[in-house]
């Protein structure tokens, strides 16, 4: 899997770059192999925290919500639910600095991590 260039781009379009890039990164998880789809190791799963760790750098928080809740489905899927809610609780943690910008509609990762960690 390759993975898009880091995203800086004079007189603007960051947002949208890095939206794209985090958007990718959750169409790549839901297709990739089966086999690695989930596993924490998975190059997917660590394109995730590349994600989240540019997010971060960028103060970008609401793509660090949804990286944050897609990583967090990954460790939920993958009976890693200690982990799952660490990273869903980290979501939360930072939605009242994000609710302007999305909703938790938009946080369908979480809803599927809560609902995995309740009932197994």
């Amino acid at each position: 899997m390759t993975h898009p260039e880091p995203m800086s781009e004079p007189g603007g379009g960051d947002r949208l770059k890095r939206t794209r890039r985090a958007n990718g990164w959750a169409i790549g998880m839901g297709n990739s192999p089966v086999t690695g789809r989930h596993d924490p190791s998975a190059p997917v799963v660590r394109w995730g925290f590349e994600v989240l760790e540019d997010a971060q750098t960028r103060d970008d928080v609401e793509i660090e919500v949804l990286a944050l809740d897609g990583l967090a489905r990954c460790h939920a899927v993958a009976n890693d639910h200690d982990a799952a809610r660490d990273l869903f609780d980290a979501a939360d943690q930072l939605m009242p600095s994000a609710q302007h910008l999305i909703n938790d509609a938009d946080r369908i990762d979480a809803h599927h991590a809560r609902a995995l960690t309740a009932i197994r």
